[in-house]
């Protein structure tokens, strides 16, 4: 028993240093919990004990929260240099293992506008990559491929696009 105490402690302290670095989704704390536990010599059984206790410590001290992570990462996105579409970033959360009405709540604040800055970003930045040498038809049919490529809605990207070229 005593064992078991010093083990949860253990992975306990590993988890919390993990988590030191930035807020993680339940999900990518139970996964390091699984690579932690792989290591030590103990059953099947034993080892779901200890990541229920763990996640049980950890809920109680408030350090995972499912909805606290997702709203997090949005504002990050919606307010960073290299921001994602509305697509992209459910994408990620739903691969982090947040549910899909946490997702849905969590963007039902990314309005448009925010989307359509982020195209307008990221639009600015391809240009400023593609080639000078190109005609205006082949730059806009490559801008407008890309920015849907990267997830963003046909009616955001085609209102960029005529934004940039002045298209009206």
């Amino acid at each position: 028993m005593i064992e078991n105490k010093k083990l949860n402690f253990k992975i306990l302290d590993k988890v919390i240093n993990f988590l030191s670095y930035r807020i993680r989704s339940s999900k990518e704390v139970s996964d390091r919990m699984g690579i932690y536990l792989t290591k030590e010599k103990i059953s099947e059984g034993e080892k779901e004990a200890v990541k229920s206790w763990i996640n049980a410590e950890l809920k109680s001290l408030g350090m995972i929260d499912d909805h606290k992570f997702a709203t997090t990462f949005v504002e990050e996105k919606a307010h960073s240099k290299k921001p994602l579409s509305k697509l992209a970033i459910k994408n990620y959360l739903f691969k982090r293992g947040i549910s899909k009405e946490i997702i849905e709540d969590v963007l039902k604040d990314y309005t448009k506008t925010y989307e359509m800055a982020s195209a307008m970003i990221i639009a600015e930045k391809k240009l400023g990559i593609m080639r000078k040498g190109l005609d205006k038809i082949t730059v806009k049919r490559k801008l407008i491929s890309y920015l849907i490529g990267k997830g963003f809605s046909p009616e955001s990207v085609y209102a960029v696009v005529d934004t940039k070229f002045k298209v009206k």
